[in-house]
């Protein structure tokens, strides 16, 4: 993504997630965690307002967010301690740093032992394909045989179609491909692969997109 491009995403998502809340978690926050792969500490990767890191963390013991826009973290931050959550916290992370983005997958690794869910959603499909390898490869290099990365994007077919929210930018993912490169490429195995509509409907909208349940090597 160009620097100038990329300047008018962050600035468009401070925009956004200053004024936009949501009251409950996502349709894939929730089946997440009803399922057999939900994990007692979350990294919720590129967070965004928070919503779906809440909803986790009426169920885990541990809930780590991370954000580029530092609008977000402190929106997210002040209404942990307004809920009296201790148990979640937000930080800023650029998603292509992966340094720091390594550090933080290990010092949460340290915290859980029992496992990490790494959960990514509507995020592959808002950033440049050299943010998508940072971020997946340390990922993957974090995994351990108890952890899960959990995503969900939309697709090279929802391209076409009308959006509510359409004026930033988007990548729509070649879903299969992805789902190849990441056993090809970084070795995990795709355990979960579910692709189609009716997954989040939203107003008018009814996204075409991609989930994925994803483990290491075992």
């Amino acid at each position: 993504m160009h620097d100038a491009q990329a300047d008018a995403t962050k600035a468009y998502w401070d925009k956004f997630y200053a004024q936009t809340w949501y009251s409950d978690s996502s349709t894939f926050c929730r089946y997440v965690a009803e399922s057999t792969y939900f994990r007692d500490a979350v990294l919720d990767l590129g967070c965004g307002n928070g919503r779906d890191s809440f909803g986790f963390a009426k169920r885990a013991g541990k809930v780590v967010a991370i954000d580029q826009s530092e609008v977000a973290v402190a929106n997210g931050n002040r209404k942990a301690a307004e809920a009296s959550l201790p148990h979640i916290s937000f930080a800023q992370c650029e998603l292509q740093d992966g340094e720091k983005l390594g550090r933080i997958i290990a010092e949460l690794k340290q915290q859980a032992p029992q496992g990490v869910l790494f959960y990514c959603r509507f995020v592959l499909h808002a950033i440049d394909e050299p943010t998508q390898d940072v971020l997946i490869s340390a990922v993957a290099a974090g995994m351990g045989p108890n952890d899960v990365f959990a995503a969900e994007f939309r697709t090279a077919k929802d391209a076409d179609k009308d959006h509510v929210h359409g004026d930033h930018y988007r990548r729509y993912q070649d879903a299969p491909a992805l789902a190849r490169e990441l056993s090809s490429r970084w070795g995990l195995t795709v355990r979960v692969y579910q692709e189609g509509n009716g997954f989040s409907p939203y107003k008018d909208e009814d996204p075409e997109l991609c989930r994925m349940i994803v483990l290491a090597p075992q």
